[in-house]
């Protein structure tokens, strides 16, 4: 009996999806709270002014490690320009919802030259786009409450 419930035990570890990467901070675990509350969140990365990342959560089955950094280091790079036309007409800080073919992008330019950035499933794979601007917005401010911006 004991030998079934151990082959029982493996098939299920087998299907279950690996754990969510939270990153290495408290801002992981923050990043990691979103991915988790959304299924077609593949990563969401938080980088510095030179687009060096910061912490970041991911689903490891769905994006590497460096696939994420490579997507914070680029949108980091748009969104500074961004970032200076949307300040000088006083529009403040920009987030940008990128849809393409295979997935949706979703960026914010924070406090301190910050940029967070997040990955998802194409749409027809994804829950209510408005859902999940509401909550990469309300997780921005949260974000830069915690970094003090």
């Amino acid at each position: 009996m004991a030998s079934d419930d151990l082959e029982i035990d493996d098939a299920v570890r087998e299907d279950a999806a690996p754990p969510i990467d939270r990153g290495v901070s408290e801002i992981g675990a923050l990043l990691g709270e979103h991915v988790a509350a959304f299924a077609s969140c593949r990563g969401i990365i938080l980088t510095d002014d030179d687009g060096h990342p910061i912490d970041f959560a991911r689903r490891p089955d769905r994006i590497s490690r460096l696939d994420l950094q490579i997507v914070g280091a680029q949108i980091e790079r748009a969104l500074t320009a961004l970032r200076t036309w949307t300040a000088g007409r006083g529009l403040g800080r920009p987030i940008v919802t990128l849809g393409a073919e295979r997935g949706i992008l979703m960026s914010a330019a924070l406090a301190g030259d910050l940029t967070l950035a997040a990955l998802y499933a194409a749409r027809g794979e994804i829950e209510p786009l408005a859902v999940i601007e509401a909550s990469f917005a309300g997780l921005s401010r949260r974000l830069g409450d915690l970094l003090g911006g």
